[in-house]
């Protein structure tokens, strides 16, 4: 049995391929975070699947954020965590799957090695940001009080990471294994019980939107982006996927094309004959944009608009922040893997944007 640590729809969607690809006939547990978005429907989605096999929610696991409190999360067992502890004393796990250095998922660990000494741990993709950063640090203190506590940090133990395109990771120094593209097969499969209806694209601009709050991009309007497309193209020609951690509402007072698919998951969307290829997709950051090459060998047109933010609004820190070399080199290099590397685009200015939006329709 394998144990995985999920907080996303893409990361459900990734354990699901690795384990048809490394591990069939296995069946993994989930242990769900909410530190990304709700996952509930998206694990029901899912629920049905071979794969699939007991799920728990780790929603008030080391949620504290004073000193204090990440002492008092470690040492403190909540009535929940004990009966999720009580559940899976009697199981066996061959094998724990996470995407991050956390302290829930440290939390998890620690607990499971007790009981299953040779239980190997390994990360997996989760998006762009395993490529382009490091997954873990020294973490100076924390790590002296883990050692204090009898708590294993998964820095120390991580034998490797499962990632879909070798040639492009620039991340933590770890031995790699590839994925392996997602077949026919595995849609068909994955898809399961629980189809929603796709609306195939018709040749469109489709803006991918983020969620900034809290993050160091917080303060950028992608609104001015999405007006100056529709300035150059017309409303009728733009559609927003909204991001899993926005409201449905969010563009409400602007009156935008909220996309038809936002309810099925992305991976799914373009497996299912939605004829990403004839869509021009915008962006500032998000890693859904490559997917569709870097899981499906797909090559729809791309902009990332990240620079043009950043020329835009010189010195803001927000700004800054949206374009870095670790992004620039990762988007150069998925451009390399494109048949025709003029697809994928990099514009300098939000007029830039428009006027490529322009020529595209």
């Amino acid at each position: 049995m394998i144990a995985v640590i999920v907080a996303t729809p893409l990361q459900m969607f990734n354990s699901i391929v690795i384990m048809r690809h490394f591990f069939p006939g296995d069946t993994m547990d989930l242990f769900v975070l909410d530190i990304a978005c709700d996952m509930h429907e998206c694990i029901e989605r899912y629920r049905s699947l071979d794969e699939v096999g007991d799920v728990y929610f780790l929603d008030d696991v080391c949620k504290k954020k004073s000193r204090a409190g990440i002492v008092f999360d470690h040492i403190y067992t909540t009535k929940k965590q004990k009966g999720i502890l009580r559940s899976i004393r009697t199981k066996t796990y061959q094998d724990m799957f996470t995407t991050y250095v956390t302290r829930p998922a440290t939390w998890l660990y620690t607990k499971l090695i007790k009981r299953n000494p040779d239980m190997r741990l390994h990360f997996y993709e989760e998006g762009i940001g395993v490529y382009t950063r490091q997954l873990y640090e020294s973490y100076n203190g924390i790590k002296r009080m883990y050692q204090l506590l009898g708590y294993r940090c998964e820095a120390d133990y991580v034998e490797d990471m499962y990632v879909f395109q070798p040639a492009l990771y620039r991340g933590t120094k770890l031995p790699l294994k590839k994925i392996g593209k997602v077949t026919g097969q595995d849609t068909e499969y994955i898809r399961g019980k629980s189809d929603f209806p796709v609306y195939p694209y018709a040749r469109c601009i489709l803006f991918l939107e983020n969620a900034y709050d809290g993050t160091p991009m917080d303060g950028l309007d992608e609104c001015q982006i999405i007006d100056e497309i529709i300035s150059a193209v017309g409303k009728e020609n733009v559609w927003i996927r909204l991001h899993p951690q926005s409201p449905k509402d969010k563009y409400r007072d602007k009156g935008y094309q909220i996309d038809r698919n936002s309810q099925v998951p992305w991976e799914d969307l373009i497996a299912r004959n939605a004829r990403i290829e004839q869509v021009l997709l915008v962006t500032v950051l998000s890693s859904a944009v490559f997917t569709p090459k870097m899981i499906y060998g797909k090559e729809p047109g791309i902009i990332v608009a990240g620079r043009a933010v950043s020329m835009e609004y010189p010195g803001a820190g927000w700004a800054a922040a949206c374009w870095n070399r670790e992004y620039e080199q990762f988007v150069e290099g998925v451009a390399g893997l494109y048949q025709d590397k003029a697809k994928i685009m990099i514009p300098d200015s939000y007029g830039a944007i428009g006027k490529i939006a322009r020529g595209f329709l």
